[in-house]
């Protein structure tokens, strides 16, 4: 192996595009650094919504000989629904999306051109946060954490 290749910005858009060629959880999903008024925009019309965001990534080599890497993510779930059931319920689809083969299909189609192959992945913590409280009314938003085991190939 000639280059060591972090995999935080390939992995990170085959999650994105995987997440948003699905539609996983019938949600809409925006990159981290998303403006909001970008996202206020797109939801304008409607008097109830939620979206998903790809939040902070980690990656870290846990193998220096098999350049064998750990790559993190946060997905970030955010609903205009004051209580939690919706966000509870958005976060169980999430769990469900993920763990079907065919996500693990698209993941692994997306990594190869890149030089990554997927060893296996775990998600959790599930996480509620506090409802937020403002002038455009409460949100409430959760998130899970995605880990990735990645081979650079």
């Amino acid at each position: 192996m000639n280059q060591i290749n972090v995999p935080l910005y390939p992995a990170t858009m085959a999650l994105y595009k995987t997440l948003k060629t699905d539609e996983a959880c019938g949600l809409t999903w925006y990159e981290g650094d998303t403006d909001i008024d970008e996202i206020e925009a797109n939801f304008r019309d409607q008097a109830a919504f939620s979206y998903g965001i790809l939040g902070a990534v980690e990656a870290d080599q846990n193998d220096k000989l098999a350049t064998i890497w750990d790559y993190s993510i946060q997905l970030e779930i955010y609903s205009s629904y004051p209580g939690r059931k919706t966000v509870a319920q958005k976060l169980n689809e999430l769990m469900n999306f993920i763990c079907r083969g065919t996500t693990w299909s698209s993941l692994e189609k997306l990594l190869a051109p890149e030089g990554f192959a997927i060893i296996s992945m775990n998600i959790g913590p599930h996480r509620l946060n506090p409802a937020i409280r403002g002038d455009n009314g409460n949100w409430q938003s959760g998130s899970v954490n995605l880990v990735m085991k990645l081979n650079q190939i």
